[in-house]
């Protein structure tokens, strides 16, 4: 338990040759001893691609991992991404959150959160059955929590993904440069 007043500091900050940055925080000499309190793995490729911007595609803490806001054109092939439909776009979207999940030692039924991002609340109704049909086939008996909302980023993309999900074997991570 923290003590009242105390300080943290930054132990040890260093870039993993996978690319992959680490943190951990302790508390500082004289505050009761140095212990380790909280280690975060930031996920800053997944399969040799960058993320395509200013963030990391997932970081992992306390066996949870976060996963970005991630679209059909966040694909972690590097491959073009054609003209589709926003369910299409929901399906490929969910793909590469899956993959950067397995990147990090998680899988599509491990998610207890999602947020969906559209950029057009007329497509909610395709996104949704999306959805639904790609948690049929790679989630569990149950849906994970879900909120949906309107975002204005300027982008083409019709719809976004960010996630929570358990990492259940943090050996199984894939720390790839």
């Amino acid at each position: 338990m923290a003590q009242r007043g105390a300080r943290w500091i930054v132990a040890a900050r260093s870039v993993i040759p996978s690319g992959v940055l680490e943190m951990s925080a302790r508390r500082s000499p004289g505050t009761g001893g140095c212990r380790p309190l909280r280690h975060i793995s930031y996920f800053r490729a997944v399969d040799g691609v960058p993320a395509p911007g200013a963030f990391s595609r997932a970081t992992v803490h306390n066996g949870l991992v976060y996963v970005s806001g991630t679209g059909a054109d966040n694909d972690t092939a590097g491959g073009a991404v054609p003209e589709m439909t926003a369910a299409e776009e929901t399906l490929r979207a969910l793909e590469n959150v899956a993959t950067i999940l397995r990147a990090t030692g998680s899988s599509p039924d491990q998610i207890v959160s999602a947020s969906m991002l559209l950029s057009n609340r007329d497509d909610y109704a395709e996104c949704n059955a999306a959805y639904v049909d790609f948690f049929s086939k790679h989630g569990g008996p149950e849906l994970p929590a879900r909120s949906t909302a309107l975002w204005g980023v300027p982008t083409t993309a019709k719809v976004a993904f960010s996630v929570v999900a358990v990492q259940p074997d943090p050996s199984a991570a894939q720390y790839t440069e």
